[in-house]
C-alpha cells in the first residue's frame, strides 16, 4: 500500500460543486448576472461561473476568466482583473501548462499587491510555487512559499502558515528528503494547534506519519495517525476515516499482522456503511493484503475479487461520467454564448447612452453647425449611394457565394473541433501518465486537428500498460478508426481481463474486425501499434507489436525488438502476436513511436527523416532529463520540417526506467 502526501491549497474561491448540480448552480448565479445593475456583484457571478467550471470543463472555466479580465480593465478595477488572471491561472495549473499559469499568476500578485489585497497576494503566491514545484524547481518553489510566510498581515492568519509549511514538507517528502519533511511538518504542526479548520491539522499529521513510515519509525507514525483519527472521528468524517484505517494497517504490516488486518477490516467495515468507492477500493486492497499476509489466501482472495470488481465499476462510472459531462458541453457552450450575448448588448447600451449625452451637448453648444455638417453628410451618401449602384449588383452575386462558402466551412471547423473533444476524452490525462511512469514524456502532433493516431494506457495489477497506436489513414477518417480500436483495447483488457500483450493484440484484433464486418461495404481499414506491459517492481516487460517496434537505449546503444509484420485488421494468413520479454536495467530508456516522425519530409533535400537520423538524435540525448529531451524531438521535428506539409499524425513515447 501506497501511504501518500497531501498538499493543500490556499484559495480564496468558492467551494466547488458535483457535476449533477452544475446546471442547477449556474442558473441562479446567472439570474443573479441578467438582473443586477451592480458592477461588483456582475463580477462576483462571473468569478463564480468560472469556479464552477473549473472541475468539469476547463475551457468554459478560461472563458470566465478572460470575460471577467476584459470587465475589470473596462471598468478600470484592479481587483476583478486580478482575480480574473487568478482564475486563469487555475485552469492553465490544471490542464498542465505551468509557463502560461506562472504568468497569469505573477500578473495577479501584481494587481493584489496593487489592491493590497493580501488573501488574494497569498493564493497567487502558492499557486506559483506549486507550478514550479510540478515543473521540478524545488528551489524556487519553495522560494514562493516562503514568501507567503513574509506576508505581515498574514503572519497570524495560522490556516494560511501552516498550510506553506505543509506543503513545503510535502515537497521534501517527495523527494524523498524525509528528514527535512519531517521538520516542516512539526512546524505546521505547532502552528495547526491554533488553526480553526482542524481539518488540515488532520491532514497534517497524516502527511507526517507517513513520514515516519518512509524512516522505519513505525511506532512513531502509528501515534500520529491516532492523533489524526481522534480529530476525524470529532468531526464525523466517515471518509476520510477509511483512509486513515487503511494507513493504519500499512503502518502495522511489519510489526503486528492481526492488527493489520483488525485495521483493514475497519476501513471495510466504514467504506461499506457510507458506500463511498474510492475509500471502499482502498480498504478491499488492504484487507486482501491484511489476509494475505496472515497466510489466509482464502479471503485474501475473496477481497482481491472485491476490489477488482469495485476498481471496474468505478472506471465504467468515471467513463459514463465523462460521456455525459461531453453531452452536457453544448448546453454550456450555450450558456457562454447567452452571456457574452448579454455582455455585448450592456455594452452596446452604454456606448449609445454615452453618445446620446455627447449628442445633446452639441447640439445645445452649436445646433446649426451641426444640422449643416447633417445636410452635407446626406448629400455625400446620396452620390455614393448613386456610384455605388452598380458596383453592388455585381458583386451582390459574389458576396452570396463567399458567404455560402464561409458558412459552410465554419460549420465544418466547428464540428471537427467539437470531435477533438470528443477524441480527447479517449487519451489518457498527461497527469495520470506521470502518476504511473513518472519519468517519462509523450510527444502527440495530429497532422489535423483530429488524429488517427492516439495514445493509451491502464495499470492492472503490478503492470503499467501503455501503447503508441497508427489507425488508419489521419483527420476525420483516421480518428473514427482511433475510436473502434481504442475502445477495443479497453474490452480486452477490462470486459476479457487480459493482460499479455501479444494475446491483447490477438483479441483487439478479433474485436476490430467483428466491428467492421457489421458494414454492409468491405471495411479492411485497422491500426499498427507498440504496446508494452512494465513491471516497476521486477523492471521486467513485456511487449508486442502489430508493424511498430521497441526501441530501448542502453550504454550508448539502441536495442531494437522487431514487430510481428501484420497490421491489427484483416489480411489473409494472420499470425498469433509474439509477447517478448525484456529485464530491463536502471538507466534504460524505451521508446516506442508511430510512422510519422521518421517519414516526415523535410531538410535542404526534402527527403524523409528516417529511422538512422532517428536513432542518432535519440543517442544524443540520453543525458537530458525527459522532458528536455520532448522538447528536443518536438523542435528538431520543426526545424527538419521546415516549410513543408506535416504527412502524418505523429506520437512518440518515451520512459526511462
Amino acid at each position: 500500500m501506497t501511504i501518500r502526501v497531501k498538499l493543500l491549497i490556499i484559495t480564496i474561491l468558492i467551494p466547488l460543486f458535483s457535476y449533477s448540480q452544475v446546471r442547477e448552480r449556474i442558473d441562479s448565479i446567472l439570474n443573479i448576472y441578467q438582473t443586477s445593475k451592480n458592477d461588483s456583484i456582475i463580477n462576483n457571478a462571473i468569478s463564480d461561473l468560472g469556479v464552477l467550471y473549473g472541475n468539469f470543463n476547463l475551457d468554459s472555466s478560461e472563458f470566465f476568466a478572460q470575460l471577467l479580465i476584459e470587465r475589470g480593465k473596462a471598468q478600470k478595477d484592479e481587483y476583478a482583473v486580478a482575480t480574473g488572471y487568478h482564475n486563469l491561472g487555475g485552469v492553465f495549473l490544471a490542464k498542465g501548462v505551468f509557463k502560461d499559469a506562472i504568468e497569469s499568476f505573477q500578473k495577479a500578485e501584481k494587481g493584489a499587491r496593487q489592491v493590497k489585497e493580501d488573501k488574494l497576494l497569498a493564493s497567487c503566491l502558492n499557486s506559483i510555487g506549486l507550478c514550479y514545484y510540478y515543473m521540478d524547481d524545488i528551489k524556487r518553489a519553495i522560494e514562493y512559499y516562503n514568501q507567503v510566510t513574509k506576508i505581515e498581515s498574514l503572519k497570524d492568519d495560522y490556516d494560511v502558515i501552516g498550510t506553506i509549511f505543509n506543503n513545503i514538507g510535502g515537497i521534501y517528502y517527495n523527494k524523498e528528503m524525509y528528514d527535512s519533511a519531517v521538520v516542516y511538518f512539526e512546524k505546521s504542526l505547532f502552528i495547526g494547534k491554533m488553526r480553526t479548520n482542524n481539518s488540515s491539522y488532520a491532514n497534517t499529521l497524516n502527511n507526517l506519519s507517513a513520514t515516519y513510515n518512509k524512516l522505519g519509525k513505525h511506532e512513531k507514525a502509528i501515534e500520529y495517525l491516532n492523533k489524526a483519527i481522534a480529530i476525524h472521528k470529532a468531526n464525523d468524517d466517515l471518509g476520510s476515516l477509511v483512509f486513515n484505517y487503511v494507513n493504519l494497517a500499512s503502518s502495522y504490516s511489519n510489526i503486528d499482522k492481526k492488527k493489520m488486518l483488525t485495521y483493514a477490516l475497519k476501513a471495510v467495515e466504514i467504506g461499506e456503511e457510507i458506500k463511498e468507492n474510492n475509500g471502499l477500493i482502498s480498504a478491499y486492497k488492504a484487507a486482501s493484503e491484511a489476509y494475505s499476509k496472515n497466510n489466509d489466501y482464502k479471503n485474501a482472495f475473496e477481497y482481491q475479487k472485491k476490489y477488482t470488481q469495485l476498481k471496474v465499476e468505478q472506471l465504467n462510472r468515471d467513463r459514463a461520467e465523462k460521456i455525459a459531462e461531453i453531452e452536457g458541453q453544448y448546453e454550456t457552450e450555450k450558456k457562454n454564448r447567452q452571456i457574452l450575448e448579454l455582455e455585448n448588448e450592456k455594452i452596446e447600451q452604454e456606448q449609445k447612452l454615452k453618445q446620446s449625452k455627447l449628442y445633446n451637448s452639441v447640439l445645445i453648444g452649436g445646433g446649426t453647425l451641426v444640422l449643416i455638417i447633417a445636410i452635407l453628410i446626406g448629400y455625400f451618401l446620396f452620390q455614393n449611394r448613386k456610384k455605388n449602384k452598380i458596383l453592388e449588383d455585381k458583386n451582390q452575386e459574389i458576396s452570396t457565394q463567399k458567404l455560402i462558402v464561409e458558412t459552410k466551412n465554419s460549420e465544418i471547423l466547428d464540428s471537427i473541433n467539437y470531435a477533438k473533444r470528443l477524441q480527447d476524452a479517449i487519451l489518457p490525462p498527461l497527469k495520470l501518465v506521470k502518476e504511473y511512469l513518472s519519468e517519462s514524456f509523450v510527444y502527440y502532433q495530429p497532422k489535423d486537428i483530429i488524429a488517427g493516431d492516439f495514445y493509451w494506457m491502464e495499470n492492472i495489477n503490478d503492470y503499467t500498460l501503455f501503447a503508441a497506436a497508427d489507425c488508419t489513414g489521419h483527420g476525420v477518417p483516421g480518428a473514427l478508426v482511433s475510436v473502434v480500436c481504442s475502445n477495443a483495447l479497453n474490452r480486452t483488457v477490462k470486459e476479457f481481463e487480459v493482460t499479455e500483450p501479444g494475446k491483447i493484440l490477438d483479441k483487439v484484433r478479433e474485436l476490430v474486425i467483428e466491428t467492421f464486418e457489421k458494414s454492409e461495404n468491405k471495411v479492411n481499414d485497422g491500426m499498427d501499434i507498440s504496446l508494452c506491459a512494465y513491471n516497476q517492481k521486477t523492471k521486467k516487460m513485456k511487449w508486442a507489436g502489430a508493424n511498430n517496434p521497441l526501441w530501448i537505449v542502453r550504454k550508448n546503444e539502441v536495442i531494437e525488438i522487431k514487430p510481428n509484420k501484420q497490421p491489427i485488421g484483416v489480411i489473409e494468413k494472420p499470425e498469433l502476436f509474439t509477447t517478448h520479454t525484456i529485464q530491463l536495467e536502471k538507466g534504460d530508456t524505451a521508446y516506442i513511436f508511430s510512422d510519422g516522425y521518421v517519414d516526415q519530409f523535410g531538410g535542404k533535400k526534402g527527403k524523409k527523416y528516417k529511422s538512422a537520423n532517428f536513432k542518432e538524435l535519440l543517442l544524443s540525448i540520453q543525458n537530458e532529463p525527459m522532458k528536455k529531451q520532448k522538447e528536443i524531438i518536438a523542435n528538431t521535428f520543426e526545424k527538419w520540417k521546415g516549410s513543408l506539409e506535416q504527412i502524418d499524425d505523429v506520437c512518440v513515447i518515451g520512459v526511462r526506467i
